[in-house]
């Protein structure tokens, strides 16, 4: 059987209980190291979470990813645009 290779990824919502866990990540606040955070866009975010999301990748820890797949405005409004 081969090693299982172990992953510690945030889900990253960039609000205060997910910005403190990567917060304390950075600091060393854990034994495992994070791998990376994962934000996922759904492209209707105010400006200052996209502010926030680039203020963490500033600080040098680890990689703040960003996944997005379409607008969700567009998924869920009946004629495909938001009014």
């Amino acid at each position: 059987m081969e090693p299982t290779t172990t992953y510690h990824i945030l889900d990253l919502d960039a609000g205060v209980q997910p910005t403190a866990i990567y917060l304390m990540f950075l600091g060393g606040e854990f034994d495992e190291a994070l791998d990376c955070a994962v934000f996922a866009d759904t492209q209707e975010e105010p400006g200052p979470v996209y502010r926030h999301l680039e203020w963490l990748r500033s600080l040098g820890g680890p990689p703040v990813l960003t996944a997005k797949e379409g607008k969700l405005g567009d998924e869920t409004s009946p004629t495909g645009s938001r009014r």
